[in-house]
C-alpha cells in the first residue's frame, strides 16, 4: 500500500529529515522563554542545552532509530536557531519578537501534531 505524502514526510531520514525542522523551531522556542522570562543568558542555554541532548537521549530509550548524523545535527539545528534568536531579539521590535515567537510556537504544535499522526499511521501500515 502507497503511504500518501502526509504520512511519508515525517519519516525519520538517514541524515536529513522534517523533523529537523522541529528541532530548529524547538531552539527558538527556548531562546524565547529565556527571553520572555529573564533568565540569563547562559545559563539559559546550558539549561536548553541538556534538554535539546535530553531528548535525543529519550528519542533512543524509545527505540526511535536515527543515524548519529541526524541525531547530532537535531540538536546542532537547536542550538544554532537558538543564539539566531538571541540575535533577532536584539534587532526586532518587542512586539515583532512575540509575533516571532507565537507563529514559531503555532508551527511547532502544528508539526507535533501532524508528525505524531504521520507516525500512527506508519505504525498502524506495519501492522496490516
Amino acid at each position: 500500500m502507497h503511504k500518501h505524502w502526509t504520512v511519508t514526510i515525517f519519516r525519520e531520514g538517514r541524515n536529513f529529515d522534517l523533523w529537523h525542522v522541529s528541532h530548529f523551531i524547538a531552539g527558538i522556542l527556548f531562546a524565547g522563554l529565556v527571553y520572555f522570562f529573564d533568565i540569563n543568558l547562559f545559563f539559559g542555554f546550558l539549561v536548553s542545552f541538556i534538554l535539546m541532548v535530553g531528548w535525543e537521549v529519550f528519542e533512543i530509550k524509545l527505540g526511535i532509530h536515527e543515524t548519529k548524523f541526524n541525531m547530532i545535527f537535531d540538536v546542532v539545528f537547536s542550538v544554532i536557531s537558538f543564539w539566531l534568536t538571541i540575535y533577532l531579539e536584539n534587532i526586532m521590535s518587542a512586539d515583532d519578537f512575540k509575533n516571532f515567537f507565537f507563529v514559531s510556537l503555532v508551527i511547532y504544535i502544528i508539526m507535533g501534531i501532524w508528525g505524531f499522526w504521520a507516525f500512527k499511521r506508519r505504525i498502524k501500515g506495519k501492522k496490516q
